[in-house]
């Protein structure tokens, strides 16, 4: 039962009794479950969803650069072999072989 008597002072006020083990225990549970869903629904919403969309066009301008990239050192290496001096086209020419052998290697068609 509840005091409905109006206390002097503010310490003095009596609390409902609550059966935390009760069915009074299992409504507080309910409702802080409720709570927290909501909070989860509203930080998914309105945080992580803008965050998600930032990162994804991010990651997409990242591929379109490193694709470009790759494209312009392609572009270089073949310039370098075919204007540079004998010593520098023939150390790219083994390190084009020890890659194609790697690559052989790694895709399991060689020993």
């Amino acid at each position: 039962m509840m005091n409905t008597s109006i206390p002097g002072n503010l310490a003095e006020a009596a609390l409902p009794e609550i059966d935390y083990l009760g069915a009074q225990g299992g409504s507080l549970a309910l409702a802080f479950a409720a709570g927290c869903a909501a909070c989860w629904a509203f930080i998914k919403a309105f945080v992580t969803g803008p965050i998600n969309k930032s990162y994804e066009k991010r990651i997409a301008a990242l591929e379109e650069q490193n694709d470009r990239c790759e494209a312009r050192t392609l572009q270089l290496e073949t310039l370098l072999f075919y204007h540079g001096p004998g010593n520098l086209r023939q150390a790219m020419q083994t390190a084009l072989s020890e890659e194609r052998i790697e690559r052989i290697r790694q895709e399991g068609g060689g020993a």
